[in-house]
């Protein structure tokens, strides 16, 4: 059996460098991806919390049809609710 020569250690060293870097990127790659993912779905919820409790405080699900409620805030801010008229 031949003896392995420099260039033939040199070529193997190069790709296992080579393939642990593409590892080590595409790892990097796939928890960005997750963890943007996550992240989006996280304010996604907070905000769909917020507006549940703002339903629930205010007992939107009495609102009728085409009627408005008004409330004000401490900052002198104005949320209008509104309920579009349903066409039956």
């Amino acid at each position: 059996m031949d003896k392995i020569n420099y260039a033939d250690w040199m070529t193997l060293t190069l790709t296992v460098i080579a393939y642990l870097w593409i590892i080590r990127n595409s790892c990097t790659w796939i928890l960005k991806v997750a963890a943007r993912e996550w992240s989006n779905r996280r304010e996604k919820d907070r905000r769909q919390r917020a507006v549940n409790e703002l339903y629930d405080s205010f007992n939107l699900d009495t609102l009728e049809s085409g009627s408005t409620m008004r409330i004000t805030t401490r900052g002198s801010l104005v949320l209008v609710m509104y309920r579009a008229e349903t066409k039956s």
